[in-house]
């Protein structure tokens, strides 16, 4: 849903293990990761490492600290999968600041997905192009 581009310069919040980033990562210009877990952050380093991606990094810290001392910004394209919780205040005026092209939002929770979208929506005017639900927790049945 992100529709990469060669030229896009790529912010993955939350980006835990780097999963999501390193998936775009071949197709876009750069990636920057930002996760709070620091054995995540080693972890998407020893991704990184293995799988051969040179234009990706990560900073281990919460996203509000990494927000508050980021330079300008100059990414544009986000991703956002933040824990159940949603995203702050904080990351939503930074939203607002950053004006990204393009933005996916993954969540686990319906409940703060709607309010941080409301959020995203009433402060920098954005407007839903598409929603995609993906049961994680299927299990399929098999039968004779």
């Amino acid at each position: 849903m992100l529709e990469p581009a060669a030229t896009d310069t790529l912010l993955d919040l939350y980006c835990g293990t780097g999963t999501i980033g390193m998936t775009a990562a071949p197709l876009v210009k750069e990636v920057y990761g930002v996760e709070q877990v620091e054995d995540a952050v080693k972890d998407a380093e020893k991704n990184k490492e293995r799988n051969k991606i040179s234009n990706i990094k990560f900073a281990a810290g919460s996203v509000e600290k990494w927000i508050k001392h980021a330079e300008k910004p100059v990414f544009n394209s986000l991703i956002l999968d933040p824990p159940r919780g949603g995203i702050s205040a904080k990351v939503v005026k930074y939203i607002d600041l950053l004006k990204p092209e393009k933005i996916v939002y993954v969540s686990c929770n319906p409940s703060t997905l709607a309010r941080d979208l409301a959020l995203i929506r009433d402060t920098s005017g954005y407007k839903i192009k598409a929603i995609k639900a993906v049961d994680m927790f299927l299990r399929h049945i098999m039968s004779k």
